[in-house]
């Protein structure tokens, strides 16, 4: 298509299925291409195809994509709980007495048996914390705005803003402070946040 609006809404939704990619545990698995917008045309089992439904066309690969998906590299090497290669446990990890994961719901409450079943959930929160870092990580996959109630942040910290695959320039440098207690998901959207320490 070269309708513009369509093809707003495919971007945004590629750099969401990337960040979901590479915001999440294990070892993210990438075929080439998938991070300057290959498409293969559709096609998913191009393998056996020698000609430009499997070639990868250099001179009309998306630079903005590029560096989306670079920004996200460099998140996850920067970040050890996106990429610490142990399993979750909901466990406290050192003296802090915080949970390496705390699943959450938009309300910012614990999510039950029921949240986790329930069949009109479209929104999962992950509150990650690994080495002193604490961040958050949320799949929002309504297609409505939605108000995100954000956990409270440790004593002398707040929340920044790193990733919102739902902005134009979705990997945000420098990260953006969020000075409210809630944040605006956008719909088929994955944010990014961390928790950093005001500046003395």
């Amino acid at each position: 298509t070269d309708n513009a609006a369509v093809m707003s809404e495919r971007q945004r939704d590629v750099r969401a299925l990337l960040a979901t990619l590479l915001l999440s545990r294990g070892t993210p698995m990438l075929s080439m291409g998938d991070e300057c917008g290959r498409t293969q045309g559709g096609n998913n089992n191009a393998y056996a195809q020698d000609n430009a439904i499997s070639w990868l066309d250099w001179t009309n690969a998306d630079a903005a994509l590029t560096a989306f998906t670079a920004s996200l590299v460099h998140l996850r090497r920067t970040h050890p709980a996106l990429r610490a290669d142990r399993r979750l446990h909901g466990r406290a990890l050192d003296a802090s007495g915080i949970a390496d994961v705390e699943w959450r719901r938009l309300d910012d409450h614990p999510m039950t048996t029921a949240d986790w079943t329930s069949a009109d959930a479209r929104t999962l929160v992950a509150v990650l914390y690994e080495e002193s870092q604490r961040l958050v990580v949320a799949l929002h996959g309504a297609d409505r705005d939605t108000a995100f109630q954000l956990p409270k942040p440790r004593d002398g910290h707040t929340w920044h803003l790193l990733i919102d695959t739902a902005r134009d320039v979705p990997a945000l440098e420098p990260a953006l402070e969020v000075s409210q207690h809630f944040l605006l998901l956008a719909p088929r959207s994955v944010v990014l946040l961390a928790e950093r320490p005001v500046p003395a």
